[in-house]
């Protein structure tokens, strides 16, 4: 295996298939990237745009070119020198009849052999699985004819439009097909299956199935089982074995009842198959001060926390209080991101999760019959006290298992029950120490019962922060990011050195990343929206005078005018990290990007419409401000204004994004980049990150930079820049790979007017050393930032101090200039970043 030095990762399906990839190779391979990071490939529901709603694990999707596509794919990289990684889902899979074992779940019910494969509670439903499917209720969709039987591929079938379901093979020997063009004779057909359809309002109160977070139509597997196991990674193991690819990524592995028995077993079952390398990391979201479990045997996270850190490090704290009160005086929001998230968490439980918590409660009561001395407590309160407990949680999950409890989550659980505590009523307090006797396995069959709480925590708490706090608190959105507290505390240099130096010891080859298919905003949107920070009184102010002139476009709906401030505050803050950096903008495709956009965030939010029951005239409101508001011809100075203060920030904007790219691709772990994201990544949530992306031009480009023509590095506005540096850092990651995968992480010393300004730091390993310098806070440094970044000059007296014998070194080459700079035990930043916002010295 080529180790895995640079990944690049690569979104299937909207077009983009296995020969997509296969002719994008040679220039991978040029840019300097060892291995793509695949998306899911196998087989997913049909028109799937993201390929997490996976069908059938042991089969490559048609839809990309199926067996044959990834083998010439596979070839085409291998011709290039490029490894392969993989993206799977071993926690769920979609709840389609496109499924197999589903179909075959549905047609059989308990005496499917699929049956053990999903989270299902037969004992619910006499052996039925409920599927809210039904637009309606039961009653009245069948009254209405909605129901049919079709034979379209030659076995009978329930028809609901477009969905089918199986019907069970005593009842299609029985057919009479007359019979069920009544709604009494389809009724009795229905009540003869082994499933249920329902209303889908059904779903959050009444499911027997465990869900993937709250979607109904992804189902969760039974990882823990060996035979489940086997199964669903039989293509996986084949394509190990064979040599096929060279890492995983497995996707939320909080979700599986015993994430540390998984990947136990999987590292094992691989290493059976091959003894070369094989590259394993998690998506998992660390919260806080959470550490990645050091028995977990990964080379670590896909690096969501090295992303939050790098812009935390670029968002000026003062600045950031300035901008949070104005915030609260624009929106007349005076709450805490923690009370919100508290709010959020306990608003997801009763809205989605009211059936992970009743299952929780009657589990809970079940157990505490079996003991006299606990038989008296009561389900209702058991729910109660579960309620609280799932709401404090301060972090995804535990990982407790039936071998015991570690000190790191008994720690964690007695910070919970003293929250609890706080919250809970005097009537409930004893089911609370009953549910923590329960979570930490002091009572008969409390284990198992905490391995089932773990797998309810992690999807709420996503649920809740993610999806629906994250889009309530937006003072200053760059900090709303996957794995990121919006209000937490401050990243400094020395929090931020820290952390590097703790990967280094102990997670050397952990993915970082800084872009990804689930970001709320691309890297450099953030890098953009952070400068906000550095100018908390003009952004207030230009808000007002916009919003001042955008106040005729406001809809009255009942008792309020629509957009709601807060909804403005999210939308200029989001136009202002897209807007073009060309002068005249296609304000068509803006506003389409911002309705696309403004929608997803309303019904995240959830404040006034919701995916589930969309409010379509507070929606419309929107959308209709946002037409008016980019329509030169309506908008009064309101384009001229946002396009203004977004060239203001732009170039400091592009600093902060130069130097996030510089951190990212010498910091201790392996770079990840998204696709397309060698040049300026200015896009929102998705789907609008995974628009496609011109590879023609970007090869082409780096075509120019290997021919000798002009430098791209002044070239700012291009995005050419960005690609420039990125080619020539992986260049020497590939020459000099030892010093990444096992140098010495050290951090430097700046002195001088504006050390506050940068971020520096060593790699060191043999006779081999990089330095490394960073612009932080660039409006802060100079007001007015345009071309070039950073003016000449204005570093004054700024100086890296170089301790030991890095003060020895006797030369150092600017790998991003080619310029040859003196020693000394001090480096200027006048002489190092007169040209650049960022600086690599490399020793002979």
């Amino acid at each position: 295996m080529t180790s895995v030095r640079a990944t690049y990762r690569l979104q299937f399906r909207n077009g983009f298939t296995f020969r997509s990839a296969a002719d994008v190779a040679p220039y991978l391979r040029r840019l300097g990237i060892s291995h793509v990071y695949a998306s899911p490939v196998f087989t997913a529901q049909s028109g799937s745009t993201h390929g997490y709603d996976v069908t059938d694990c042991n089969a490559f999707d048609p839809a990309l070119g199926g067996e044959e596509g990834f083998r010439a794919m596979r070839a085409a990289l291998e011709a290039e020198g490029l490894g392969l990684i993989l993206d799977i889902v071993p926690n769920h899979m979609a709840a389609s009849t496109q499924n197999g074992w589903w179909h075959d779940l549905l047609r059989h019910g308990e005496a499917s052999p699929y049956a053990r494969f999903f989270d299902i509670d037969w004992q619910r439903y006499d052996g039925r699985v409920l599927l809210p499917v039904l637009g309606d209720s039961y009653g009245t969709v069948l009254g209405q004819g909605g129901l049919s039987v079709v034979s379209e591929k030659g076995e009978p079938e329930i028809a609901y439009y477009d969905k089918r379901f199986p019907l069970s093979p005593e009842t299609v020997g029985n057919l009479d097909v007359e019979a069920t063009k009544t709604p009494e004779g389809m009724h009795r057909l229905l009540e003869a299956q082994h499933y249920r359809l329902a209303h889908w309002r059904m779903a959050s109160d009444a499911l027997n199935y465990r869900r993937f977070f709250d979607i109904n139509d992804l189902v969760a597997l039974r990882m823990e089982d060996p035979q489940v196991f086997e199964q669903a990674h039989r293509l996986v193991f084949d394509l190990v074995r064979a040599g096929a690819i060279d890492g995983l990524r497995l996707d939320h592995i909080d979700g599986l009842r015993d994430p540390t028995g998984y990947l136990k077993r999987l590292r094992q079952t691989v290493s059976n198959l091959r003894r070369d390398p094989f590259y394993i990391v998690v998506e998992k979201i660390l919260e806080g001060n959470e550490k990645l479990r050091s028995d977990w045997p990964v080379e670590g996270t896909t690096g969501y926390e090295f992303g939050r850190r790098v812009t935390a490090l670029q968002v000026h704290q003062d600045g950031y209080a300035a901008l949070d009160k104005a915030y609260r005086a624009f929106t007349g929001d005076h709450r805490t991101y923690h009370g919100i998230a508290e709010q959020s968490k306990r608003f997801i439980l009763g809205l989605s999760f009211a059936t992970e918590l009743n299952t929780l409660a009657r589990r809970a009561y079940e157990i505490a019959q079996q003991d006299p001395v606990t038989r008296d407590v009561s389900e209702p309160a058991l729910r109660r006290a579960l309620a609280e407990v799932l709401v404090a949680f301060p972090q995804y999950r535990t990982y407790i298992t039936e071998e015991g409890i570690s000190p790191e989550d008994r720690e964690v659980l007695r910070r919970v029950e003293l929250a609890a505590e706080d919250e809970i009523g005097a009537e409930s307090q004893e089911e609370l120490r009953y549910v923590m006797q329960l979570l930490r396995g002091e009572t008969a069959d409390g284990f198992a019962f905490a391995m089932a709480f773990q797998q309810v925590s992690g999807p709420l708490t996503a649920k809740a922060l993610e999806d629906t706090a994250f889009y309530r608190f937006v003072p200053l959105i760059a900090l709303n990011e996957v794995g990121a507290e919006p209000a937490g505390p401050e990243v400094t240099p020395a929090l931020f050195h820290e952390a590097n130096q703790e990967r280094a010891a102990h997670w050397p080859h952990c993915m970082l990343t800084t872009s990804s298919h689930d970001t709320k905003r691309g890297e450099d949107t953030r890098a953009r929206i952070a400068v906000l920070a550095e100018i908390p009184d003009l952004f207030a102010e230009q808000a007002s005078r916009w919003w001042a002139l955008n106040a005729p476009f406001r809809r009255p709906l009942g008792s309020r005018l629509v957009p709601h401030p807060k909804e403005i505050w999210l939308y200029y803050q989001m136009l202002l990290g897209i807007w073009p950096l060309d002068r005249e903008p296609d304000l068509a495709s803006l506003r389409e990007r911002m309705r696309g956009f403004m929608s997803k965030a309303l019904r995240e939010a959830k404040e006034y419409t919701r995916w589930t029951d969309p409010t379509k005239a507070h929606e419309d409101a929107m959308f209709a401000f946002i037409d008016a508001t980019l329509d030169p011809e309506r908008s009064g100075g309101f384009i001229a204004g946002i396009s203004g203060l977004a060239q203001r920030i732009a170039a400091a904007g592009a600093v902060n994004g130069l130097s996030q790219l510089v951190l990212k691709l010498t910091a201790p772990g392996v770079p990840d980049t998204y696709q397309g994201t060698e040049w300026w990544d200015q896009s929102m949530v998705d789907p609008d990150n995974r628009r496609p992306v011109d590879f023609k031009a970007r090869a082409e480009a780096l075509e120019d930079l290997e021919g000798g023509a002009p430098s791209a590095l002044p070239d700012w506005r291009s995005g050419r820049v960005k690609q420039a540096i990125m080619a020539r850092l992986l260049a020497f990651r590939a020459e000099q790979a030892d010093l990444f995968a096992k140098g010495n992480y050290m951090p430097l010393q700046v002195e001088g007017s504006h050390a506050r300004h940068v971020i520096a730091y060593a790699r060191v390993h043999g006779g081999q050393a990089l330095v490394i310098a960073a612009t932080r806070h660039p409006l802060s440094l100079a007001s007015e930032l345009n071309e070039p970044l950073i003016p000449a000059g204005l570093w004054d007296d700024t100086r890296i101090v170089l301790p030991g014998a890095l003060a020895e070194t006797q030369s150092w080459r600017d790998l991003l200039t080619g310029a040859s700079v003196e020693p000394s035990a001090e480096l200027p930043l006048r002489t190092l970043m007169n040209a650049l916002p960022v600086a690599a010295l490399a020793s002979p």
